[in-house]
């Protein structure tokens, strides 16, 4: 079977800027991933990116308007060429709903009338998120309209919400996946001092990560505790609000303790994974109107083999998974008290080596690529629609 992955978004120039350095999406090596699976998996996959770019769009009164027109293009347009024609799928990622998307789906269904036609929907929320603010109804209606012509022209949607019904469209739920293999188990048994604890948060930071609320309730932990344990935050990643978290952390005098470590990849990134104890997702998900948590970087966590804390269930983890720890932040704040108890609980029973093996062959029992592509797969090499 051959299948043409294509995406709204341009991976391989897809950038984007804070403080005047260049830092790719992560969704770029997420696709790369998944293309490689499907290939693995005996499904012939090509990535198609020929697109008409978009330049971001400013913050402009006409602009606004336009974003909310009936017809207006909002994203990157995919070019139709005879190159898309004649395969026997597609895999489309969804960015947004567009009228040139719609466009696009239809003259790819009528040039394709028995290929499988797969869109994926990376999050779920794109007409409720609109759905709130009068200005905002007429983005949500145009999204709804999308919807709605195009559930004759979609096979399956593809989305992380545990349900075969996505909108009117037959669904295929999965959850996101990584390549195990090219994560690095860590090895930090030579400086681990369990009189410190080390938690580490890697992401593109945004409000759901809940950045402020670690801080505000380490601020906390040092005022109250005698101090026997110190706790330490690395913060691995950039985001729009980092000079607030700067200018927290200096208000609370705290510069020892929470570290900021840029953007980082590869080695670097590697070296600063060695410090980690215990790996933190979204500490504010009360923020994100969503039930379960799909981010990848829980994943990696396990991959590497570190107990994980959040503050919302994630798809990945079981219920009775003794490395992970749900904490409630929704007041804004929490005890850490109950990460040095999760702490004590994990590293306190059992050796460093082995709490690492058996997080990281949780991982890939659990959120290899391949397995979490299963379902999409099966779902190809069915004779039938």
């Amino acid at each position: 079977m051959k299948m043409l992955y294509i995406t709204q978004s341009e991976t391989d120039l897809g950038l984007f800027d804070w403080g005047n350095k260049e830092y790719f999406y992560g969704h770029t090596k997420k696709i790369s991933d998944q293309i490689e699976a499907f290939c693995t998996l005996g499904i012939d996959t090509i990535y198609y990116n020929h697109l008409k770019l978009r330049k971001p769009r400013k913050g402009n009164v006409w602009n606004k308007i336009k974003f909310r027109l009936p017809y207006s293009s909002t994203y990157s347009q995919i070019i139709y060429t005879d190159a898309i024609d004649g395969y026997d799928a597609y895999y489309i990622r969804f960015e947004g709903a567009d009228y040139n998307l719609y466009q696009f789906l239809k003259k790819l269904r009528k040039n394709n009338l028995n290929a499988k036609i797969l869109l994926e929907f990376p999050n779920m929320d794109y007409d409720e998120a609109f759905a709130h603010r009068i200005i905002d109804i007429p983005i949500y209606l145009k999204i709804k309209r999308f919807f709605k012509k195009t559930e004759k022209i979609i096979d399956r949607s593809i989305t992380m919400n545990g349900s075969c019904q996505f909108k009117n469209y037959k669904n295929i739920p999965i959850i996101n996946g990584i390549v195990t293999k090219r994560i690095k188990t860590i090895d930090n048994s030579e400086q681990f001092n369990n009189n410190e604890i080390h938690l580490g948060m890697v992401a593109g930071f945004c409000a759901v990560h809940g950045v402020d609320i670690l801080i505000e309730s380490l601020h906390q932990y040092y005022l109250n505790e005698k101090k026997n344990r110190k706790i330490f935050i690395h913060l691995v990643g950039v985001g729009a609000c980092m000079n607030d978290y700067r200018e927290l952390v200096k208000k609370y005098h705290l510069e020892e303790y929470v570290l900021f470590h840029g953007y980082l990849l590869s080695e670097r990134l590697d070296q600063i994974y060695e410090k980690f104890d215990i790996g933190i997702c979204e500490m504010a998900a009360y923020r994100r109107n969503y039930p379960v948590s799909s981010c990848l970087k829980s994943r990696e966590y396990l991959a590497k083999g570190l107990p994980i804390v959040s503050s919302i269930a994630n798809d990945a983890i079981k219920e009775d998974f003794a490395y992970f720890k749900l904490i409630d932040t929704s007041g804004g704040i929490f005890d850490m008290q109950e990460i040095v108890s999760f702490y004590d609980e994990i590293y306190g029973k059992k050796k460093l080596q082995e709490i690492r093996k058996e997080i990281r062959e949780y991982a890939e029992q659990n959120v290899e690529m391949q397995v979490t592509l299963k379902p999409v797969i099966d779902y190809l090499k069915m004779k039938d629609k």
